[in-house]
């Protein structure tokens, strides 16, 4: 764990849903997001997908990163927590996005056979800027409180 960092003073009541633009064309919807959709200009874009249905992904939290997390093809659940209380929520729809401010851990779970799961981010992929042990995240947020 690097001493010197600090984590933002986020919690899970930051977490909230978004609303995707979308329209219907035809035979088929589309869902668009950006800086008007989005608390944050969009870096990088990544999706997780093929998922074994007993899996679990992404227990982890940023330093710096924000992330809005969508359910672009069938369902899961997120479970965030701030190191005192956590939350799930449940997405399954590709109209709306999950926004995960930076210094919250998260896991993602439960995913259906077809999920698909779109990540919309701040910024681009930096191993430093994640946590990836809970034991180091908790004595983060400790000296956050102090």
């Amino acid at each position: 764990m690097e001493s010197t960092k600090l984590l933002p003073a986020s919690f899970i009541t930051d977490c909230r849903r978004l609303s995707l633009k979308g329209s219907r064309g035809g035979d088929s919807c589309i869902s668009t997001a950006n800086s008007e959709t989005l608390p944050f200009a969009i870096r990088r874009i990544f999706y997780i997908y093929d998922i074994n249905t007993d899996s679990r992904h992404s227990g982890h939290a940023h330093y710096r990163e924000e992330q809005a997390i969508v359910a672009a093809a069938g369902e899961f659940d997120v479970t965030v927590w701030d190191g005192t209380d956590s939350i799930t929520f449940h997405l399954d729809n590709p109209r709306e996005a999950l926004y995960i401010p930076a210094g919250l851990w998260h896991s993602l779970h439960s995913f259906a056979g077809d999920a698909v799961c779109l990540t919309l981010s701040s910024t681009d992929f930096d191993e430093a800027d994640y946590i990836r042990n809970d034991s180091d995240y908790t004595a983060l947020r400790d000296k956050m409180t102090l």
